[in-house]
């Protein structure tokens, strides 16, 4: 066969795929039992013949021209494709043969191939942690479906199809058991469970791109469905690069199975964009005009959901325009201009995403009053991810079809958490919601200003992290020896030096900083000075042996496997461990088992050990267990700076009050990130400071600082109100006096104050302590 022969018979070919798609898509599609025993040539005059028979039927000249067009397509195809038989039967003999075969064939390969796969990636488990594995990846794949199916099933009871309400409530059933056993094996098998988690999210962003379903996805996909099986429009609107969009089109496929209809508005959006146009088309060789649907009135005509993006991008007299459609309902009449009408059919829907007018989106248009009452429930702001979320969505970026990663520990135990709290304060200071505290901690308020400085247009999202993680799989490979720590800050430091950023250069750079990052980058790189960059954990890690040794660390990429990448925990968030593990933790003086009561989340068991007095604690009476019934609180410690822990004590729970004396001048120290277990003393009696801290040291253990008292007051917001809590670990002059940190309750008001060191504590104190 001639090399132009070939191909037309793969254009011809292409060209037929391209026409059964819209034949099925309109119904035309010839049922196969109806085709079975017939010759070619007989399959395909029987499906031109209900073409022509359609064409026949079709009032709409439109309508029949573009089946016309079909018409002539598939007979032309068709000859080319049989020209190619005669001329190549025993070709074509040797594979229609073979084909069913071969197909079966493949299909038993590929199913052979993921079982392989997934045996593969259990292998780093052994035994019943193997089988829990396999278990926990089939438990989250039918968890997956379950919601799927809910929502489709949903969908069929909103249009009356017999039997839906049964199949509804079967599935209800099925999505309890398996959320039961998911949360079983989260507590006895949390490392297999996460693996499966991971691995599972993995799978998301290899089918959608975009969408991962983190816990705050799940909930937004969730409303997003609840809203659209109403019927109403649903109305979408958070910061740039949150994934609006992407939402909206994902819960849009899932629900219905269909993919939207688009409509990407900007201000020079016309209703010919919107409803369609007159258009030309040449058929046997004479002109016609036509009228092409747009993408809403396809919609309404097809009865699937059409997305407006960015749509207070549009000007108001086309929000205003399309509002009225919004009363319209299945099976009404919506004049197209230009076409006459469209009759809406059952699954049109509408959402809108849109940034929202602020100080940042100056050139959006406000929401028409209509509009925006349309709108008032059926609302959803799609926020940011959280820096845990979004630690998970980069295990799984970094992460290959095996679970594999190659990565230093290192980077993804301190950097990459870095980056993403910093990505968080990034995202708050565009939206303009820092703290006055945080922003005057980085040095970029003046304290005379009634404004908060806030960012103006840069900001850092999922996109951000996507890209760089693009360019790193390129560049890593072709240098060995490249870190990580140095790669990110290289790439932060030229995203900073974009003109567009002139204005936001110092803010961005300082909040970078103020997280440990640029340490590997001199200030002259960003354009500014070095006393710019004087602050939060830079000064340490720029330290020239901390510094080479974090670019060696960095450098130290290791093979790791879906269980090393499950058990990093650099946000502590692990499961409670069962209750076995727990007594395992606490060992008295003779290396024997104590049993311990504490709270649900446990610490690493080498915090435990190190609690060897733990028994001694117990016999020496102090230990008051009356705070939740329990002798330890898990606590675990973040590295906020005082403005962030300050911030969330204050939204921690109830009415509550800090003395600006203590705010401002008690010293503060940003602390390392570790788990403790804190246990509350209670004397019983009148006792010094001085003899408190000694009986302290007698049991091994020692008081919580300052820091640490802000953050068990945020973590246990009740404790305070049953009695007052002294942190002896921190004493500063105030007022002229030596005090100590103090949490209670008066009034309606959770305090954060001083005491006196002097001045005794009696039988009311309670003092938290932590093993030394």
């Amino acid at each position: 066969m001639s090399e132009s022969n070939k191909q037309n018979l793969e254009d011809a070919s292409k060209d037929r795929q391209v026409i059964r798609k819209f034949l099925k898509k309109v119904g035309l599609s010839q049922n196969i039992d109806v085709l079975r025993g017939l010759s070619r040539e007989e399959r395909i005059e029987a499906q031109a013949n209900r073409i022509e028979d359609a064409i026949k039927n079709e009032t709409n000249e439109t309508e029949k021209n573009k089946l016309q067009r079909i018409l002539n397509s598939y007979k032309a195809v068709n000859e080319t494709i049989g020209e190619f038989i005669k001329q190549n039967p025993i070709t074509v003999k040797n594979k229609i043969s073979n084909f069913g075969e071969v197909k079966k064939v493949y299909k038993k390969e590929i199913k052979k191939n993921e079982e392989s796969k997934k045996e593969k990636v259990a292998d780093v488990f052994e035994g019943e942690n193997k089988q829990a594995f396999l278990r926990a990846q089939e438990l989250k794949q039918s968890e997956d479906q379950i919601d799927i199916s809910l929502n489709r099933a949903h969908l069929e009871i909103t249009q009356g199809l017999p039997g839906s309400e049964e199949y509804f409530d079967d599935l209800l059933k099925d999505q309890s058991k398996v959320k039961e056993e998911i949360k079983n094996l989260e507590d006895t098998n949390y490392i297999e469970m996460r693996s499966a988690q991971l691995l599972s999210l993995r799978e998301d962003l290899e089918k959608e791109g975009h969408i991962a379903r983190v816990d705050s996805t799940k909930k937004d996909i969730s409303f997003i469905n609840e809203a659209l099986l109403t019927g109403n429009p649903v109305f979408l609107h958070g910061p740039t690069g949150t994934g609006k969009t992407s939402l909206a089109r994902f819960s849009a496929k899932e629900l219905t199975g269909h993919k939207p209809y688009m409509i990407y508005c900007n201000p020079q959006t016309k209703e010919s964009n919107i409803f369609g146009r007159q258009s030309i088309d040449v058929e046997n060789g004479a002109s016609k005009t036509y009228f092409d649907l747009g993408p809403l009135a396809k919609a309404m005509k097809d009865g699937k959901v059409c997305i407006f993006d960015e749509f207070s991008s549009l000007p108001k007299e086309q929000m205003s325009m399309i509002k009225g459609l919004l009363n319209h309902k299945v099976g009404d009449d919506v004049d197209i201009p230009g076409n006459g009408f469209v009759r809406i059919k059952q699954g049109f829907q509408i959402i809108y995403t849109a940034n929202l007018k602020s100080d940042k989106n100056k050139e959006r248009n406000d929401l028409p009053p209509e509009v925006a009452n349309e709108s008032a429930i059926l609302n959803k702001e799609i926020k940011c991810q959280s820096p845990e979320e979004g630690y998970d969505i980069f295990l799984t970026r970094i992460m290959n079809d095996k679970g594999e990663a190659s990565f230093s520990k290192y980077d993804l135990e301190d950097t990459i958490p870095s980056f993403l709290n910093a990505m968080k304060d990034i995202q708050e200071a565009y939206q303009g919601i820092s703290s006055r505290e945080f922003i005057e901690s980085i040095g970029v308020q003046d304290a005379g200003s009634s404004k908060i400085t806030s960012l103006k247009k840069f900001v850092l999202n999922q996109r951000s992290i996507s890209q760089i993680l693009n360019i790193w799989s390129v560049r890593s490979k072709r240098d060995k020896n490249l870190s990580f720590v140095e790669f990110l800050d290289k790439s932060l430091v030229n995203a900073l030096n974009f003109g567009e950023y002139k204005e936001d250069k110092l803010l961005a750079t300082k909040i970078l900083v103020n997280r440990g990052l640029l340490s590997t980058v001199e200030a002259q790189d960003i354009g500014l000075t070095e006393d710019d960059l004087s602050i939060g954990a830079r000064s340490e890690q720029r330290n020239k042996e901390n510094l080479n040794k974090n670019i060696l660390n960095s450098k130290n990429r290791e093979k790791l496997s879906i269980k090393d990448l499950a058990e990093l925990d650099p946000f502590q968030i692990k499961k409670s461990k069962t209750k076995n593990d727990l007594a395992e933790g606490f060992v008295d003086e003779k290396g024997e088992k104590v049993e311990v009561k504490t709270n649900e989340k446990v610490v690493p068991e080498n915090q435990f050990s190190s609690l060897a007095s733990y028994e001694k604690l117990k016999k020496s009476g102090y230990l008051d267990s009356t705070f939740d019934n329990k002798d330890a609180h898990f606590l675990n410690i973040a590295p906020l700076s005082k403005a962030e822990a300050l911030k969330k004590y204050k939204e921690s729970g109830g009415s509550t009050w800090i003395w600006e004396k203590l705010e401002k001048e008690m010293p503060y120290t940003t602390p390392t990130r570790k788990p403790l277990n804190v246990n509350i003393l209670s004397f019983g009696k009148n006792i010094s400071s001085e003899d408190a801290i000694k009986e302290m040291d007698k049991l091994g253990v020692r008081p919580l600082t300052y820091e640490e008292l802000i953050q068990f007051g945020i973590t246990y917001p009740e404790f305070q109100k049953k009695s007052p809590l002294i942190a002896l670990g921190s004493k500063h002059v105030l007022n002229g006096n030596l005090r100590v940190p103090r949490l209670d309750w008066y009034g309606d008001d959770r305090n954060l104050r001083a005491d006196y060191w002097d001045g005794g504590w009696d039988d009311s104190y309670r003092f938290p302590v932590v093993s030394k």
